[in-house]
């Protein structure tokens, strides 16, 4: 969760003034500032390749409609060709201040207006910053000496396809010991996928966050995250629905990791979710106590050269696969500080809910009268 005042979480727990703003960036200049968002989503999904998309509308204002597209690229300040939104979401308190938080950097992507009648309606989309790195293809071969700390190549890559990003202010990153092998890209290859594989091959997730920046970090486990927000029954009850699914499709008990890089011999690593409470439960030790058996998720490689980067990889993959043998989908009131990965208790008693679980994907309303909606996995037992 992102950080907010205690006065933020009591106020979006009730009927509380919901207020979203964009800022338009071209570069680092800031073209215009405070537009207020009139209504629109914002979706932060940990599992989707672009974490990040914002679609919404905007007041149209002379000043606003004096970024439009007109005739050539360079009078429209809102052009998909690279300038980028910031959109600040929060709360206006019943004294007249407020609190607002970053919830995404966007570069746009399609704005559209519409004439209907009196009303003129200005629609955006955008995507945050991995699209942008994502559609910055190779144009010549791109390498990486054998050898190179991960967190270095990682930040290097990024740096080489948006190279507006500046390393003192837009990077937080984790530090590792583990190495790459030789690597090339060209062409053909996706920068941000190959960038999110070198992530995965570490144990380590990589996304842009909420102020823009590009975050490198272990991949969560959910045994050791405490909650961060409760959303239970009784008088401050903000559920608005809930629906639970059980499911054995993609429930995994077991990740097999299998690094196959060029030269080096196949090595390999498992995690298994040996929790004798677990519904999933499996130890390779004693295969026979298992009533779910071996369902074992499996990952290989060409970034893992160690034994001991596979089991990092491993161990990250088990805590990201586990528990999702239990989804809860639900629509609750509105509060701009829930990210995707975080913890949360969710209680409805007669549907049998009363646990943690991890947010996998949520749906954030912008603009007055919003709801959010998220999508959950179970949290495994510790």
């Amino acid at each position: 969760m992102r950080p907010v005042s205690t006065r933020f979480l009591e106020e979006t727990r009730g009927d509380h003034t919901a207020i979203a703003r964009a800022d338009l960036f071209d570069g680092a200049t800031l073209v215009f500032a405070d537009l207020p968002v009139v209504t629109g989503t914002i979706t932060d999904d940990s599992q989707a390749m672009f974490r990040r998309r914002f679609t919404g509308q905007v007041a149209c204002s002379v000043e606003v409609l004096d970024l439009l597209p007109t005739t050539v690229p360079e009078d429209g300040g809102l052009w998909p060709l690279g300038n980028e939104l910031r959109i600040r979401g929060g709360v206006l308190y019943d004294d007249d201040t407020e609190e607002l938080i970053d919830m995404g950097v966007f570069r746009v992507s399609r704005p559209s207006l519409a004439d209907v009648g009196a009303n003129l309606t200005l629609s955006l989309e955008g995507y945050d910053r991995s699209r942008a790195m994502s559609r910055n293809k190779f144009t010549d071969p791109y390498s990486i000496a054998a050898g190179t700390n991960y967190a270095t190549a990682l930040k290097d890559l990024i740096k080489n396809r948006l190279p507006f990003l500046k390393e003192s202010d837009d990077f937080l990153f984790m530090t590792t010991t583990f190495t790459t092998p030789l690597l090339v890209f060209d062409h053909q290859d996706d920068p941000w996928d190959m960038a999110m594989k070198m992530a995965q091959s570490i144990g380590a997730e990589l996304f842009f966050d909420g102020s823009g920046k590009a975050v490198l970090r272990p991949e969560p486990d959910p045994v050791f995250t405490p909650s961060s927000f409760d959303f239970v029954e009784g008088e401050e009850a903000t559920v608005l629905s809930i629906t639970r699914d059980l499911s054995d499709e993609e429930a995994y008990n077991g990740v097999l990791v299998i690094g196959e890089t060029s030269g080096n011999a196949p090595v390999r690593a498992t995690a298994w979710d040996i929790n004798p409470d677990s519904p999933t439960y499996y130890d390779p030790s004693v295969p026979g106590a298992s009533k779910y058996g071996a369902v074992p998720w499996v990952v290989t490689s060409s970034y893992i050269t160690t034994t001991a980067q596979a089991q990092a990889a491993a161990n990250a993959e088990l805590a990201r696969v586990l528990g999702v043998l239990e989804h809860i989908d639900f629509n609750a009131i509105n509060n701009p500080a829930m990210e995707s990965g975080d913890v949360i208790t969710l209680t409805r008693d007669r549907i049998y809910v009363d646990s943690a679980y991890i947010l996998s994907s949520i749906t954030m309303g912008l603009g007055s009268n919003t709801s959010m909606a998220g999508t959950t996995r179970k949290r495994r037992a510790s």
